[in-house]
């Protein structure tokens, strides 16, 4: 049983949401990335942490974090995809995945049905209930909140898709 419950621990761990996103134009993205810190990646592999980005199809400009006050800019053709990076929302999926797994537990109880009358029995509602709690409320809360924030929920635009090596 441990074994099973350190592998869900893990594959929480690896299991960070990414989700690829398409824009229709530069105004939706401009407005989505507005005082947000991103990752920007380049099509050299090279990769800036960057605060205020604007986008337009020539030209992409930012400052750093850091800074806040110098602006750099590059050709938009260099910029391979830009990564968004929410912590709350890891935080809610974080919660979600041991939810599922506790919801998982529970109806498996539940279907095992009522235990046969004595001093440590249950019914199969008490069942659900007990791995619902056991399983997917108490880890989610202790466990997912945090590893979910940790790792985060990541949207990336990919903006121009790197050439392949030959």
């Amino acid at each position: 049983m441990v074994r099973h419950f350190l592998l869900i621990i893990i594959l929480a761990f690896l299991a960070g949401c990414t989700h690829s996103r398409q824009f229709s134009n530069y105004d939706q993205l401009n407005s989505i990335l507005e005082d947000k810190i991103v990752k920007l990646e380049m099509k050299d592999g090279s990769r800036l942490r960057v605060e205020n980005l604007q986008i337009s199809p020539d030209s992409t400009s930012w400052q750093e974090p850091k800074t806040g006050s110098k602006r750099l800019a590059t050709g938009t053709e260099k910029v391979h995809k830009i990564l968004i990076i929410d912590r709350g929302k890891g935080a809610a999926e974080g919660l979600g995945f041991f939810m599922a797994v506790g919801f998982g537990l529970g109806i498996a109880g539940f279907l095992d049905g009522d235990d046969p009358p004595g001093f440590f029995s249950f019914r199969a509602e008490e069942k659900f209930m007990v791995g619902f709690l056991a399983g997917g409320i108490i880890p989610g809360v202790v466990l997912g909140i945090p590893i979910g924030a940790f790792n985060g929920s990541t949207d990336i635009y990919v903006l121009n898709p790197k050439s392949p090596k030959k």
